[in-house]
């Protein structure tokens, strides 16, 4: 199912999301270079991100992470602190202060359009998201420490953040509207996780029950469909969700580590990798592709896959 993504002169090659023409944007390193680089490509045909303008230093090296169906690319650089951009077509068009250190929170997102999303960092306990048109996106209240996790062309955004049930602090998905803000949390959920959002206005992520059994699920208009994992599992990851409500996502159980689709009611299960890599799957908006890389915890070696879906 899965087959390698290789860039000619390219080692530990990472893929951080793909659309539907199956153009995917991510990171490699090169032989002749002593530092990450950021590309988007095709069947292994790359452009390299080069810096953007009055963006000096080794580390002003843009990485992008996400990619939409009309070609607009999103990501981050690091020029004392982290900065967002937004490129098409050999330009940046958009280039924005995160007001953060490295790798403290996720990155922009983009989605269909001109839509994007993304956090601000305010203090340690504190993070603003914005949504909406490039030019102008508005800030969402949400009430508590917050991490972006996707956004749709209808200006809403899901995530996770921090709740209170009663006097208890849990971990819970939300999805921001342009008026109101719902916590996501099945009935007899001890919190959720994810927060991935499709063109529909469904959710998708995952939540721990009462007895401790890892589950999916997909929030629509006030109700949920769950699913059932491979017993014995020890954590699961909701990744993505397309526009027909298919799911992609990773899980570890005792002994290695898989990637998933859950599709009109079956569980596809594909790949096999160490307990020990971080596995990031993707799944573009339709459902065309879907891209995985497995990278060691010490980022020394990294493997990539991409894959025609139809999902």
């Amino acid at each position: 199912m899965l087959e390698p993504y290789q860039i000619a002169g390219a080692t530990n090659v990472q893929i951080l999301g793909i659309n539907d023409s199956g153009v995917a944007v991510g990171t490699y390193w090169s032989q002749n270079c002593n530092s990450a680089v950021g590309f988007l490509g095709r069947f292994g045909k790359t452009i390299r991100l080069q810096n953007p303008d009055n963006a000096p230093g080794a580390t002003a090296i843009p990485v992008p992470t996400s990619i939409n169906d009309q070609g607009f690319v999103a990501g981050t650089y690091h020029s004392d602190t982290m900065h967002g951009f937004v490129w098409s077509s050999g330009k940046y068009l958009l280039d924005f202060s995160l007001g953060y250190q490295a790798s403290k929170l996720p990155p922009p997102i983009i989605a269909s359009g001109n839509r994007i999303g993304y956090n601000i960092s305010v203090g340690s306990n504190i993070s603003y998201v914005f949504a909406g048109a490039m030019v102008s996106p508005k800030h969402l209240e949400l009430g508590g420490f917050a991490v972006l996790d996707s956004l749709n062309s209808r200006d809403e955004a899901a995530g996770q953040y921090q709740w209170f049930v009663g006097d208890r602090p849990i971990n819970a998905v939300f999805l921001a509207g342009p008026s109101a803000v719902q916590t996501i949390l099945p009935h007899g959920a001890m919190g959720s996780f994810g927060g991935y959002l499709n063109d529909a206005g469904k959710v998708a992520g995952s939540f721990v029950d009462s007895e401790g059994n890892y589950k999916g699920f997909i929030y629509y208009q006030g109700s949920y469909q769950t699913f059932e994992m491979p017993s014995g599992l020890l954590d699961l990851s909701v990744q993505g969700i397309d526009s027909s409500g298919s799911v992609i996502g990773t899980y570890k159980d005792k002994r290695r580590q898989h990637a998933f689709v859950f599709e009109a009611g079956r569980l596809m299960i594909f790949g096999d990798w160490s307990r020990g890599e971080v596995v990031k799957a993707s799944i573009s908006p339709l459902g065309v592709w879907i891209a995985v890389s497995a990278q060691t915890i010490q980022g020394s070696q990294s493997r990539a896959f991409v894959a025609k879906c139809n999902c």
